[in-house]
């Protein structure tokens, strides 16, 4: 059924057609003096937006289209509209960073690398590595970090994701993760 928290019905005044859409009721009404071909044209271009992009309600909605010439309303016609969400790409928010003394080592947290999913789940959110650092190694609970090894969003909210510096005379390195 209609929600009104995030249904919306969008129509552009065409061909002397102008509408109306009413929010708390869903109702959009056209109305102006147009032929009949220009009223179908006009019904067609009627856009559905789901206005949730987080979590939208996914229940079939029905809409009815109904005509008043004046004196006498038609019966309801009804079509289906099945609303299906849509999976964002999880975005790269923080990614900082870190210094550390030669020889030393540094926690990696989510101060230093943060990703978020508008589709919730962040925690779970997987980070894996493709190329290894060259001057030190990531550790994780104790274990070397290598190439395909995966640690999460999770690992680095709980400060157990840290790189440790090999002590030879370098001032930079990296590791690349997807």
């Amino acid at each position: 059924g209609f929600n009104a928290s995030e249904d919306v019905l969008h129509f552009t005044d065409q061909s002397g057609i102008s509408g109306s859409y009413e929010p708390t009721t869903g109702i959009l009404t056209l109305s102006g003096t147009a032929s009949k071909t220009k009223y179908e044209t006009a019904l067609r271009s009627v856009a559905y937006l789901n206005t949730n992009t987080i979590n939208p309600d996914i229940s079939l909605r029905q809409i009815s289209i109904s005509v008043n010439d004046g004196e006498l309303i038609s019966n309801e016609e009804f079509r289906n509209l099945s609303i299906t969400p849509v999976n964002d790409c999880p975005e790269i928010v923080t990614n900082i960073g870190a210094v550390v003394d030669e020889g030393d080592s540094v926690n990696i947290n989510d101060q230093v690398l943060k990703s978020t999913d508008i589709d919730g789940g962040n925690s779970l959110l997987n980070y894996k590595i493709i190329q290894e650092t060259g001057n030190g190694k990531l550790i994780k609970d104790n274990v070397v970090v290598e190439k395909d090894m995966i640690f999460t969003q999770k690992d680095l909210n709980e400060n157990k994701i840290s790189y440790v510096h090999s002590g030879n005379e370098t001032n930079t390195d990296r590791f690349v993760f997807t």
